[in-house]
């Protein structure tokens, strides 16, 4: 049920029933059908809600993962709320999901934030992450950096 009230896209008496539906709900895998269809079908009030979520500490660290991914993947947060979220976040497994999302978008913005990460991250496993997916980018600028890193004129 909660899938197709999400698939009545654009309707806000929809999102509206969702929002307030998801504080009522106990099960985590009822929660994750609520984010979920709101990522799918909410309008910028769906998208506020699912970045609460995020943010939220009192959250299960795996709905607050698939609030996270399901935002990245319908563009509802951009690139510099990403790079200042993953400084915020409590949860290291979270700034990872960040680094992921961004590896997932195809803007200039998400391999220069990606490159910030691997080079300024305090976290090693940030940076490790991020050099990952720099290297399966493609982009030229990425590349740059590897070479850079390694210490090789290409």
């Amino acid at each position: 049920a909660i899938f197709w009230i999400g698939q009545m896209g654009g309707r806000h008496e929809a999102e509206d029933f969702l929002i307030d539906l998801y504080p009522q709900l106990d099960d985590e895998e009822l929660k994750e059908k609520v984010v979920f269809s709101l990522a799918q079908g909410g309008g910028p009030g769906a998208g506020r809600f699912l970045m609460g979520i995020v943010r939220d500490p009192e959250e299960d660290i795996e709905v607050r993962a698939n609030a996270l991914f399901w935002l990245g993947q319908s563009d509802r947060v951009d690139e510099d709320e990403l790079m200042t979220m993953i400084s915020e976040l409590d949860e290291p497994e979270l700034a990872e999901q960040i680094v992921f999302v961004l590896s997932q978008r195809d803007s200039e913005q998400a391999i220069d934030v990606l490159i910030a990460l691997a080079r300024e991250s305090d976290d090693p496993e940030i940076r490790e992450k991020a050099i990952f997916w720099l290297g399966q980018s493609g982009d030229p600028r990425a590349a740059d950096y590897l070479a850079e890193l390694v210490g090789e004129d290409w």
